[in-house]
Parts: structure tokens; C-alpha cells; sequence
């Protein structure tokens, strides 16, 4: 297996995003493109992808992911992330916001509850829950 460079890695994101856009004989067209989903003017020209994937903290073992799966690619709604992250971005399954993760917070703080009846009474899945709680998922800046 011929290795890849850094640029390949970005490269290869880059024109995936671009195919899935665009491209209605890609085969997830129908899950980007068709559903008007776009990728930002910025970012049709790849060099300015790129300086963006670098300075936003890009690295081997990190995809490219929208932030709301119902807007398109563009520098305020791609982040990376790792597989797992991304996949517990999905429309239906994640449906949290900053201010329910805080909310989310103080009731698990205050005792009494746990991850699934929080998930429940929020209706999203436990293990986004257990996430907001540890920190890694709606992060207060």
C-alpha cells in the first residue's frame, strides 16, 4: 500500500466532499447534493481548504464533520472529529445543544439522576449524555 501524505489525506477529504456535493453519479450524491447541501465558494478552490483543515487542527485519524448536518461545508459548520465523534452526529440521534448540555450538567450535578433519564427527558441517546458530562461533547468555551 503506497503511503499517503498529509496533503493526500487533505486532498482526499477535500474532493470527497466535492463529489458528494456535486457529483450525482457519486454514490452518497443523494444524501449531500440532492438534499442541497454545498460546500462554501471559499472552499471550491482546494489550497483554501487546506489552509483551513491546518489551521483548525487536522490530523491523521480525523474526519471532516458538520457541526448541523442540515447546513453544508463551510468553515463555521466543519469541524474534525473522530469517527466515533462524527457518528453520534447523525440527524435523529443527535439533537443536543450547548445550552441543554448545560442544563444537562446541573441536573447531573445535583444527584439523583442518571445518564438514561437524562437522555430520555431530553431525548437524545445516554451515551451523548455521559459524553456532555465528561467533557468531551458541547464544551462551554
Amino acid at each position: 500500500m503506497k503511503n499517503k501524505t498529509n496533503n493526500t489525506y487533505i486532498y482526499d477529504c477535500w474532493a470527497g466532499i466535492m463529489k458528494r456535493c456535486y457529483n450525482p453519479d457519486n454514490k452518497d450524491y443523494k444524501y449531500y447534493g440532492a438534499k442541497d447541501i454545498t460546500v462554501c465558494p471559499e472552499w471550491h478552490v482546494y489550497h483554501n481548504f487546506k489552509s483551513w483543515a491546518l489551521e483548525t487542527g487536522w490530523e491523521i485519524g480525523l474526519t471532516i464533520d458538520r457541526i448541523d448536518n442540515s447546513k453544508g461545508y463551510h468553515p463555521d459548520n466543519c469541524r474534525w472529529a473522530t469517527r466515533t465523534q462524527q457518528s453520534r452526529n447523525r440527524p435523529g440521534y443527535n439533537t443536543c445543544s450547548l445550552e441543554k448540555a448545560r442544563i444537562i450538567r446541573i441536573l447531573y450535578a445535583q444527584g439523583g439522576t442518571s445518564y438514561r433519564k437524562l437522555g430520555k427527558a431530553f431525548q437524545i441517546d445516554h451515551t451523548i449524555v455521559g459524553d456532555i458530562i465528561r467533557g468531551v461533547l458541547w464544551k462551554d468555551e
